[in-house]
């Protein structure tokens, strides 16, 4: 079984690939009719396109190995198109118009695929595959309108990224916690707990005096963040003539080797 991943075109993705492609359809538009008659090419990319879903008009497609540009064209359209380039109203017999037409949209084609299109379109039966059209499928399509002529067109996935390449977020390498908090410093306060005594018996304290407490020497004491937290138990212990703390609990996980 052929199973096809979701992968809709994000906003800001879309609104690269409306952009290039308006800038492409202006470009050849300036290159094929009069600027009266190129300024009523009318561009819309709605949010609910659904070419997959039927229509009437004849595929047409360029295919370069996995990218590939759908054109769906309403009935006629080369010869209509072909009489507005030529300024009449009716299409000759000898096919002038259809072949000016033919020329003129398979250059549009040509312009919105890019580097390496190929050099004509190929009529297709039927409808491109929905993996190509279909917007969950990661299609981008536009609809195109130019007199009575109406247009639509699909680049798939693999079209999209080529005309707007994903952006790459380069992202700083991991680096083990003591490497990354090494140069940092913090102060622990010791907190040590002496038990409760009555409130006024400390007004009468002097310089000197000695308050005995319940807790034994050996009562271990605990490092505390600015914040509050635990960091870690231990006990006083002297080191030569320095106090020095013994380290009994650890509050935090310790860091394993990668």
């Amino acid at each position: 079984m052929n199973v096809l991943p979701l992968r809709w075109q994000g906003a800001s993705r879309a609104d690269a690939l409306r952009a290039l492609l308006d800038a492409r359809i202006a470009e050849w538009a300036s290159q094929w009719m009069s600027a009266s008659k190129a300024s009523g090419v009318a561009v819309d990319a709605p949010a609910d396109h659904r070419p997959d879903q039927g229509g009437e008009g004849r595929w047409y497609t360029l295919r370069d190995g996995d990218a590939l540009l759908s054109m769906r064209l309403s009935p006629r359209a080369f010869e209509h198109f072909g009489c507005l380039l030529a300024g009449t109203t009716t299409a000759d017999d000898a096919g002038l118009s259809a072949g000016l037409g033919q020329r003129a949209l398979t250059a549009l084609m040509r312009s919105l695929f890019g580097a390496q299109a190929p050099t004509s379109l190929i009529a297709i039966d039927g409808s491109p595959a929905p993996s190509d059209i279909g917007s969950r499928f990661g299609a981008f399509g536009m609809q195109l309108s130019i007199g009575v002529i109406r247009i639509e067109l699909c680049a798939n996935a693999v079209l999209c990224a080529r005309l707007v390449p994903a952006v790459q977020i380069a992202r700083e390498p991991l680096v083990p916690r003591r490497a990354a908090i090494g140069p940092v410093d913090a102060t622990l306060d010791a907190v040590l707990d002496l038990g409760q005594t009555v409130l006024a018996d400390t007004l009468s304290l002097k310089p000197g005096e000695v308050l005995k407490t319940a807790i034994p020497v050996s009562a271990g004491l605990r490092l505390v963040s600015s914040r509050g937290e635990d960091i870690l138990g231990g006990t006083l212990v002297a080191d030569g003539a320095h106090r020095a703390l013994k380290v009994t609990q650890l509050h935090f996980k310790k860091e394993t080797s990668r």
